[in-house]
């Protein structure tokens, strides 16, 4: 870690974290401001799961349509 004190996080920097867009600098620098932050840690986690809620509810096969 540098001498500089780490950038505040922007709300869209919060969801880049949980996608994996930010780069790499940024996504350890964010990573290190949410582990300090129980609170901001407890709300990554929970987009987090909401995400791969999200994402299996995606990846299940639909029931076909009924016929008309």
């Amino acid at each position: 870690m540098s001498g500089f004190p780490l950038r505040p996080i922007r709300e869209e920097e919060l969801h880049g974290y949980v996608d994996g867009r930010l780069d790499p600098a940024r996504h350890a620098e964010v990573g290190r401001l949410i582990a300090a932050d129980p609170g901001l840690r407890q709300r990554v986690e929970a987009w987090a799961r909401q995400g791969e809620a999200l994402r299996a509810a995606m990846a299940a096969p639909r029931a076909p349509a009924p016929p008309p």
